[in-house]
């Protein structure tokens, strides 16, 4: 672990990190590496397969081109009949990413290359096949969805692209950042380079994208992301958020961040020599729930919101401005209404008690309709939904981050593990893990 790290923060495994990896895709290939099917029509190895000439961006990963591939399969009669051939062409038209992905057109169309003509047997056959290969390439080209877009690895980032990916779920920020214009020369660089990695991610052209500029300009703000060392998601998205507000409060523009994120709270001061309480605002944009590490049953989020706002005695001493004394007191911090409409909460896991162990414990948090304000009586104006979370796996010496992310406009759930990325059908079963470590919230009404 890095000097500039934090004692006793999580780090994340570093195989493979160095490693240039070859853009993936969750469930194979692209389309623009091409395919080789086996069928009926006992098509080789040895037979041919053209592509139109592809330009491709230059985001990392990105799977788009300017022109319409063609793929050219010559099929061959092995009968006894003299030498016949069809050739069938397969235009596939790119996907128009400012219409709903069904209107996906394939064209295809066929000329007889012999001058025999075609058979009846030899038009099966290429029925057959089309039936059987094109529906993949269909599947294939439905992967590109906006703001579905995996996160290259640029040396042991996997904490960076965890926190990115829960933030990229909050649709209020996705869509600012998405209609972000900069006219100035001079900045904001931080901000610029933050939207224009939203705007890759969500341009539905992109499987994977890099975010090398968002940490070049985060480290002048926060020296200590400057290296490849292993850091804490945590620590990142609360630099970030508070990095990206530095530049946005001198152009007016701050609110995306206070009117969404800012949790006020009450913090009551008691003194135990004169018995008066003091009592102050606070404003965070996190919650910071402390876990118990003796428990092997789960702890539901609800508990750990009511120790969070229980009172405790100060561990040292205090001075008060009433009776003028040094003295022992005692502090409460609750949650004041209303609250905002998304909520980022840290599990802390790692504590600085000087065990040097990661907190296990597992944490049951609901998915839909939670409270945080634990009322009897619930509307949907005061219900959250959870749509992300910061999952990290191993100890603190050895570790690796992913996400679970809710995608918004298609209503579903996936899962991000670097530039890797999956549909997820039922979250419900992945969230009861030892390794949630930070949770988003929205109201429901964010997300109609």
């Amino acid at each position: 672990m890095s000097s500039g790290s934090e004692k006793g923060k999580p780090v994340q495994h570093s195989k493979n990190d160095n490693a240039t990896p070859e853009t993936t895709q969750p469930y194979g290939r692209s389309i623009s590496e091409g395919y080789h099917h086996s069928t009926d029509n006992k098509i080789n190895r040895s037979q041919l397969a053209q592509y139109g000439t592809t330009k491709s961006s230059d985001i990392g990963g990105i799977k788009g081109s300017t022109t319409n591939p063609t793929i050219q399969v010559l099929s061959i009669d092995r009968s006894t009949k003299p030498a016949q051939s069809r050739r069938v062409s397969i235009e596939i038209l790119p996907v128009d990413n400012r219409r709903d992905q069904k209107n996906l057109l394939i064209d295809l169309r066929s000329t007889n290359t012999s001058q025999y003509g075609a058979t009846n047997s030899l038009a099966m056959k290429e029925d057959k096949y089309r039936k059987q290969n094109y529906s993949s390439i269909v599947e294939k080209q439905l992967l590109y969805t906006k703001g579905v877009c995996g996160l290259k690895n640029i040396g042991n980032s996997c904490y960076m692209n965890s926190a990115l990916q829960c933030l990229n779920s909050i649709p209020v920020f996705a869509n600012f950042f998405q209609n972000y214009a900069n006219y100035e020369d001079n900045g904001p660089y931080l901000v610029q380079a933050y939207s224009n990695l939203i705007k890759a991610m969500w341009s539905g052209d992109n499987t994977c994208a890099a975010a090398h500029d968002v940490k070049k300009e985060l480290c002048r703000y926060t020296p200590t992301f400057s290296d490849c060392a292993q850091h804490d998601a945590h620590e990142f998205i609360i630099s970030l958020i508070d990095a990206l507000y530095d530049e946005l409060v001198n152009r007016s523009l701050s609110p995306i961040v206070t009117d969404h994120l800012n949790i006020n709270m009450k913090s009551t001061v008691k003194c135990h020599t004169c018995n008066v309480s003091q009592t102050g605002d606070e404003s965070t944009k996190f919650l910071s729930l402390p876990l118990p590490s003796h428990t092997k049953e789960p702890i539901t989020l609800s508990s750990l919101l009511d120790s969070f706002e229980k009172a405790e005695d100060l561990d040292g001493e205090m001075y008060c401005d009433i009776c003028h004394t040094i003295t022992k007191g005692q502090q409460q911090t609750t949650l004041c209404a209303p609250l905002p409409p998304v909520i980022i909460v840290q599990l802390k896991r790692f504590p600085f008690n000087g065990t040097n162990r990661k907190v296990d414990t597992l944490i049951d948090y609901p998915y839909i309709d939670f409270d945080f304000e634990r009322q009897e009586h619930r509307d949907d104006e005061h219900l959250y939904n959870l749509i992300a979370i910061s999952m990290h796996s191993g100890s603190l010496d050895f570790g690796h981050y992913t996400a679970f992310a809710w995608h918004n406009p298609t209503h579903r759930w996936y899962y991000f593990n670097d530039r890797n990325y999956e549909s997820i059908d039922d979250v419900s079963k992945f969230l009861l893990k030892r390794e949630a470590y930070l949770l988003i919230y929205a109201k429901k009404n964010v997300l109609k």
